[in-house]
């Protein structure tokens, strides 16, 4: 992880400052090298390559390329070290720093120095008791970097980071374009083909294109090695501010509420005090914030300026925390300012995408298409635009929710659920009849968890019913509700594997809703109440009624079964069958077990055969609370007569009033009791009673 982050922020910048001068590195083949021996795990062999490439480099003064040898070179040597890597890795950039060759090479594994002495922080340290960030920060640290604390090794990395900014005067003396390394690869597509022979190996792909990415930024935007310097520790005292969130929090206090992030560069230095920052790591990210903004203020070449005004707007948040109104009104003005005045610069693309990105927060999403489809067409052949493609496709995707809908479906009445879709013009449904035993012998933790295999032979079945509902697009790029309707007796009653799709794609596909889900089609409501746990076992009392009239339903077969003790195997308890009141008792069902229950109702039906049908299935998880979280107050099941209502539509109910019953453990039911039902929002902390309605139970 250390790597990479050294990667995003140092590499990528130099090697796309260098590639501008049209020459490849003359280590290129060593470099494919180190890097292939890297992703085949032969920490040895990398390690020898990379001290080869840092040996040349020392030799051609080529410092950028030489400390980042070095350091993966450190990183190779530490890897055998397994949990105790991080440690190793301070060790081995510890002591390349006392021996570097120069004083640019000792700025840069400095730098990275730091980074390591805060990537052992954070790192999980066997064997220390050190390691829980205590508040040590003052007192003298052990000689043995091992048992440092949290808190000491978190201040070493900011000091590192100080003892490099403090030669300022130097750094910015020493164009960075002398020191940064070459590209290593001639041209986008040779690093594409290299990237995606890696791309096979594990971790290799982002590796590889962390540090050899070609971007766009010119040299001018880092003319010298302080900007390149100065960058990469103003968004490491970010970093450090945000790992510990208290810490955060208070350093957002203490700074001045009066910082002028969204003005002009003169009035957002003035307003940054200069004074020491004491230890807040916030402030001092600002500070370098403020130097750097100060070095370029007066530059002819609007470039470098460019850049630290973009760095100012994009990390403005961060330091804000959460904004007010006028602050995001100001934001947004900012993001506007920057992109008209640099529109002939491709850095405005990223400007523009960082504005793309605050206005679908704030739900303008035809706005946010908009300004990414300008920066585009502009600058569609730069690396700068990337991030508005992205933005673009994101606002393009065909995307369904289906997480709201039901797992019972009525058969002979209208089924209606709610879905989530955008830039949707159809919707259509496959839904796959399926033996609900077969799939519980698979030991599947749910009925929906299926193998690739299984979900492919379900989207291969010929006795699919594949159902399309029209849906109003909006064209806002973003996601609307609609209500779906199933008709009734479109689907007969049984156990059903679903499937959504968009528009014209195909089920299954990636544009698709994604994840399988499942109903259960019948007419059975099973009331159920899950009696106190004795320890692991315990009981469920089953009321199967008709879902449409309410009548009790005798004779249904109740089945049951707990997942064992190891895998997903699912063992059946013994079968029952309810009474006249459509009442049983399922026992043996035992917490913890991801216990489910079958209710399934046989009528005759002359067109089956035997002359009996399975009228209706009902599958109901059952969870257990312990004794003394058992309810002894009484309770209503309330039970509507659709899932979703349209607006105006009339909301009819019906509902059991009951309370346990000590005695037995069954459930006392209260006949000729007023009954005050009201109809509130479902949004949290609404408190609105809509409509209200007395009701008195019946005998």
């Amino acid at each position: 992880m250390l790597l990479k982050k050294m990667i995003a922020v140092c590499a990528c910048a130099a090697a796309a400052l260098s590639a501008a001068a049209g020459t490849l590195s003359p280590r290129a083949g060593l470099w494919e090298n180190a890097l292939e021996c890297r992703a085949e795990k032969r920490p040895k062999d990398a390690a020898a390559a990379l001290g080869e490439i840092a040996a040349q480099c020392a030799a051609e003064n080529a410092w950028s390329e030489y400390a980042l040898a070095v350091e993966m070179r450190a990183d190779a040597e530490a890897a055998p070290a397994g949990g105790n890597a991080p440690l190793e890795r301070v060790r081995a950039l510890s002591a390349a720093l006392a021996d570097a060759p120069s004083n640019a090479a000792r700025i840069f594994l400095e730098a990275r120095l730091a980074r390591a002495f805060a990537a052992l922080a954070d790192a999980p340290r066997p064997g220390t008791l050190r390691g829980n960030g205590d508040e040590e920060r003052g007192n003298e640290a052990p000689d043995d970097v091992a048992a440092w604390s949290d808190a000491q090794l978190r201040a070493e990395a900011e000091r590192r980071f100080e003892n490099v900014l403090a030669q300022d005067e130097l750094l910015k003396k020493i164009p960075f374009a002398a020191v940064a390394p070459k590209p290593v690869f001639a041209d986008e597509s040779a690093r594409e083909r290299f990237a995606e022979k890696f791309g096979k190996i594990d971790g290799a792909e982002n590796f590889a294109a962390g540090i050899f990415s070609l971007n766009d930024a010119t040299p001018a935007e880092f003319p010298t090695l302080y900007d390149f310097i100065a960058r990469d520790a103003e968004k490491f005292f970010l970093e450090r501010a945000a790992a510990e969130y208290p810490r955060l929090v208070r350093e957002r206090k203490a700074l001045p509420e009066n910082i002028a992030f969204f003005a002009d560069a003169r009035t957002f230095a003035d307003s940054v005090p200069a004074e020491s920052a004491d230890g807040n790591a916030l402030l001092r990210a600002l500070q370098i914030l403020r130097s750097r903004t100060l070095f370029h203020a007066a530059d002819a070449d609007k470039s470098a300026r460019a850049r630290v005004g973009l760095d100012r707007l994009a990390s403005a948040f961060s330091f804000i925390g959460n904004p007010t109104r006028e602050q995001e009104a100001a934001c947004e003005a900012a993001l506007k300012k920057f992109i008209a005045d640099f529109a002939y610069f491709p850095i405005s693309a990223e400007a523009s995408a960082l504005l793309a990105d605050f206005l679908v927060a704030q739900e303008r999403e035809p706005e946010a298409f908009d300004v990414a489809d300008k920066a585009v067409a502009a600058f569609g052949n730069a690396k700068n635009a990337a991030a508005c493609k992205n933005i673009l496709e994101r606002l393009k995707q065909e995307t369904v929710s289906s997480e709201n809908v039901p797992e019972v479906w009525l058969a002979s009445a209208p089924t209606r659920f709610s879905v989530s879709a955008k830039n949707a013009e159809r919707l259509r449904l496959r839904a796959v009849p399926a033996d609900w035993r077969d799939y519980l012998k698979k030991e599947h933790n749910r009925p929906a968890s299926l193998s690739a295999k299984e979900i492919r032979d379900l989207l291969d079945a010929e006795n699919a019913v594949v159902l399309t509902f029209p849906l109003k697009n909006f064209h806002d790029f973003r996601a609307h509700d609609h209500v779906v309707e199933i008709p009734a007796g479109k689907l007969a009653p049984g156990f059903y594997f679903l499937f959504f799709a968009l528009n014209d794609h195909s089920f299954g596909d990636e544009e698709s809703a994604g994840s399988c889900k499942f109903a259960w089609v019948g007419d059975v409501a099973a009331i159920r109440e899950a009696q106190p746990c004795a320890e692991a076992d315990g009981t469920l009392r089953v009321r199967a009624v008709d879902a449409v009239t309410g009548a009790p339903l005798e004779g249904a077969r109740v089945s049951a079964w707990n997942k064992a003790r190891w895998g997903g195997e699912r063992l059946a308890v013994p079968e029952v069958r309810t009474d006249a009141l459509g009442e049983t008792v399922v026992s043996g069902l035992k917490r913890g077990r991801d216990p489910v229950v079958l209710v399934e109702c046989e009528r005759p039906d002359a067109a089956a055969p035997g002359g009996n049908a399975v009228h209706a299935v009902s599958l109901e998880r059952v969870l257990f609370s312990a004794p003394e979280q058992a309810r002894e107050r009484r309770t209503i099941s309330l039970f509507s007569d659709r899932a979703v209502y349209r607006p105006g539509q009339k909301i009819s109910f019906k509902g059991i009033l009951a309370e346990p019953r000590k005695s037995d453990g069954g459930a006392q039911v209260f006949p000729g009791k007023k009954v005050e039902v009201k109809l509130r929002p479902s949004a949290y902390g609404d408190d609105r009673v809509l409509a209200s309605a007395e009701a008195w139970t019946n005998g």
